[in-house]
């Protein structure tokens, strides 16, 4: 009398474990997001996420590691440098109505970039006091930074053909 009993419960637990390891279907993206979109969505939300990993490990330098926080930023700082200096000479290449529409991306990228550079020497000069709020400000201004390049970078290979 056990036996069946047994097998019905065993059997009846194998039904309900093989249901619950179907793959559920995939849902397809929404009929308005094309590729172009699709790739931008996630390749700005990889860029976000790259710079929130960074601004939490801005977050975690005391004002002893002051001087080591603001050499990594310099660092970072330069290869914005390297990047803006890049995408401008891409730009260059371009047509003149790409040229014409990206000049203001370009300049407010500049600015951005005139920006973070400016919080570094506050950062630099900063106090104890002081050490939090400086490490905010470059916090804040790499953060636009980044998403300012993910944004142009996007712009720029929709517009200029590789």
């Amino acid at each position: 009398m056990k036996k069946p009993i047994l097998l019905s419960a065993a059997l009846l637990a194998l039904v309900a474990l093989s249901s619950a390891c179907k793959p559920k279907p995939e849902t397809p993206p929404p009929a308005s997001l094309t590729d172009a979109d699709s790739a931008a969505s996630q390749q700005m939300a990889r860029a976000q996420a790259a710079a929130q990993d960074m601004a939490g490990d801005m977050q975690d330098y005391t004002f002893a590691q002051k001087d080591e926080f603001v050499a990594k930023m310099k660092t970072q700082l330069a290869t914005a440098k390297t990047q803006l200096d890049q995408l401008s000479e891409k730009i260059e290449n371009s047509s003149d109505s790409v040229k014409a529409s990206a000049e203001p991306k370009l300049q407010a990228l500049r600015d951005q970039f005139s920006k973070l550079d400016d919080q570094l020497d506050a950062a630099k000069d900063a106090t104890a006091a002081t050490w939090d709020s400086a490490k905010a400000g470059v916090k804040s201004s790499y953060t636009a930074l980044k998403a300012g390049f993910e944004q142009s970078r996007q712009w720029v290979s929709n517009q200029v053909a590789p």
